[in-house]
């Protein structure tokens, strides 16, 4: 189960995407302590409610019911196209972001997306590879190893 009821000091997390990267993320935060599962959202909607039972979790139908959840942050497992226009948005819901790389595939959408998150309060993290090769960010320790806190978007790699 991706739930982990009981524990303390817990960082709820939403999925957004659910195909093969939204499956590896949601089983690397199984293995994550002190992070919980809330919600899951892919535009197909089947794929979300197969991720989502799997998790023991709802289902979201659209990515605004996604951002309404109690989730503290949102992952972004996406395709590509749509990284910086979700994690925009879960900036202005008050969300922070972990987003794999890139978070955007020109250099002008990827700097207007930096100066919009570096002026919201909330954080966003883009990981070069699940993980491996990431750098601490707010609250959410890797498996294994991170601490500490990153503000604004930062680089993993």
């Amino acid at each position: 189960r991706c739930t982990r009821p009981g524990m303390t000091a817990m960082r709820k997390i939403a999925i957004a995407g659910a195909g093969s990267m939204g499956q590896a993320h949601a089983r690397a935060w199984q293995k994550t302590a002190g992070v919980w599962i809330v919600a899951v959202f892919d535009k197909d909607l089947k794929a979300s409610q197969a991720l989502a039972r799997a998790c023991g979790v709802k289902a979201c139908a659209t990515f605004k019911e996604l951002l309404q959840s109690s989730a503290d942050a949102v992952d972004v497992c996406l395709p590509t196209p749509d990284h910086a226009q979700a994690v925009l948005e879960a900036a202005e819901a008050g969300l922070d972001a972990v987003v794999e790389s890139p978070l955007a595939r020109t250099l002008e959408k990827i700097a207007s997306a930096c100066r919009s998150i570096s002026s919201s309060p909330t954080s966003a993290f883009c990981a070069s590879g699940i993980w491996t090769y990431a750098a601490p960010i707010s609250g959410f320790p890797a498996p294994g190893s991170f601490t500490g806190t990153a503000r604004g978007p930062t680089s993993g790699g």
